[in-house]
């Protein structure tokens, strides 16, 4: 998880170009904005990565200051407004990004097989909940929601001889963002001990 700063930085730089990302082709879209000093470089700009480092902010929520939750709520209300009102081309860019990272997690599911190493599972299932959160974002009106849910389920299952149940894998301030359901099982299951590694 990011800090809030650095994820504040990032939705603040994403909202400011968004309609030039929305305009352009490329579905990964590096910002010209610069990152606080001393803050991780940003990520890539998508709809995914900017609905996960909203979520990783409100994660911490509790602990902010009332200047930094009003800065998280006026962030999170522009992004609802923008998202809320989108047009076509935008809704377009989060179809090819569902498709993109399903494919990117689907590529890590069948690498992890034929390695037989999974040590790695929880710093790689970013590009399965993007996807996952786009087609929560898209809503049940997305005529190929279920279709997408269907491949992913499909993706997860070829992992269950290796995994079992645990704890959210990207610790417990997420896991009160993404409770246990069906949704989000992916996050709490890690691999068995016994086929881990080699």
């Amino acid at each position: 998880m990011r800090p809030f700063e650095s994820n504040l930085a990032f939705v603040r730089a994403c909202l400011a170009e968004l309609r030039d990302y929305e305009r352009a082709e490329t579905l990964f879209w590096t910002l010209s904005a610069r990152p606080p000093a001393h803050s991780p470089p940003f990520l890539q700009m998508t709809l995914g990565n900017i609905a996960l480092a909203l979520d990783e902010m409100r994660a911490v929520e509790a602990r902010l200051s009332p200047e930094e939750r009003t800065a998280l709520t006026r962030a999170q209300t522009e992004w609802e407004s923008r998202w809320t009102s989108r047009s076509a081309r935008l809704e377009t860019k989060a179809l090819h990004e569902v498709a993109s990272r399903i494919a990117q997690w689907r590529t890590y599911v069948t690498e992890a097989l034929e390695s037989k190493d999974l040590t790695d599972y929880p710093a790689n299932v970013r590009p399965r909940l993007c996807a996952a959160r786009l087609l929560e974002g898209l809503g049940a009106s997305y005529e190929k929601a279920s279709r997408s849910l269907a491949e992913l389920v499909a993706i997860d299952a070829r992992l269950d001889a290796r995994m079992e149940e645990g704890p959210c894998v990207l610790g417990p301030e997420m896991a009160a963002i993404y409770p246990l359901t069906p949704v989000h099982r992916f996050l709490y299951r890690r691999p068995r001990r016994s086929t881990a590694g080699r």
